[in-house]
């Protein structure tokens, strides 16, 4: 390489370093960089007349410089998209897991029986997907809520993958108030079929939408998880005008034991 081309190629990667240095105000130091050349050229221009092409060879060497780009170490530069870690992120199914028992219990009512059928508990984990409802139990678990005023019973339990969870999930299907007569059962919440109470009794309108618990919680890999609820019976089950009974659930997170 000549001489001439040579100092033309410094001259040109002095300026890209200082654009990689300060890439706010790249355009002025280019524009500033630019000027300076030319203006160089001319003054050589007028001593020696050669001294044109060692300008043409420098902005040459400069814009072929620039077209190689600045290399960036910054992951959330303009226009770039920030790193995600997911080192630490547990997937449905990646094998490590941990046991979530969800308790119910109830506060006094003036009722014999309260029964409420539930069809499906879930819990919400947050991965790098964004998040996938993971299913703690899909059977129909009968619970009467007037059992539980002074005990607590399980509602559902199992092996859940561990991680971030957000929300707990519950769909009531039924539910019928009873006045006369108790519920004979061997707990509080059985799974599967039941034998309702005989006697004076009322079908309660049960809303469509599931029940919603917003309750933070991390389950940790081989530990053991339980979370009570508190499902205040006299505060969920409404009387209406027209003498039919309707149901808004009043549901609140009691507590969170982990066992390790």
């Amino acid at each position: 390489m000549s001489k001439r081309r040579k100092l033309g190629l410094v001259k040109a990667l002095a300026i890209r370093a200082k654009l990689c240095a300060w890439p706010n105000s790249s355009g002025t130091l280019l524009a500033t960089e630019a000027e300076d050349l030319i203006v160089s050229g001319r003054r050589d221009q007028m001593t020696n007349h050669s001294r044109v092409a060692h300008v043409f060879l420098a902005l040459s060497a400069l814009l072929v410089v620039l077209a190689i780009g600045c290399g960036s170490s910054n992951p959330t530069s303009p226009g770039s998209t920030a790193a995600v870690n997911t080192s630490s992120a547990t997937s449905p199914g990646s094998g490590s897991t941990g046991t979530l028992t969800v308790m119910l219990k109830d506060l006094p009512f003036d009722a014999k029986a309260l029964l409420v059928s539930f069809t499906e508990i879930k819990a919400h984990l947050v991965d790098t997907s964004g998040g996938h409802w993971m299913t703690l139990s899909d059977q129909n678990v009968t619970c009467d809520l007037a059992q539980l005023e002074n005990v607590e019973d399980v509602l559902a339990g199992g092996s859940l993958p561990a991680g971030h969870y957000t929300q707990l999930r519950l769909v009531a299907a039924t539910a019928a108030i009873y006045f006369e007569n108790e519920w004979v059962s061997p707990s509080p919440c059985v799974v599967g079929t039941i034998v309702a109470p005989l006697g004076d009794m009322e079908q309660v309108t049960v809303p469509p939408d599931p029940i919603i618990l917003n309750r933070q919680f991390v389950l940790d890999q081989g530990t053991k998880m339980t979370i009570l609820l508190d499902f205040d019976g006299a505060k969920s089950i409404h009387k209406t005008g027209n003498g039919t009974y309707m149901m808004k659930p009043v549901i609140s997170v009691v507590s969170e034991v982990v066992q390790p």
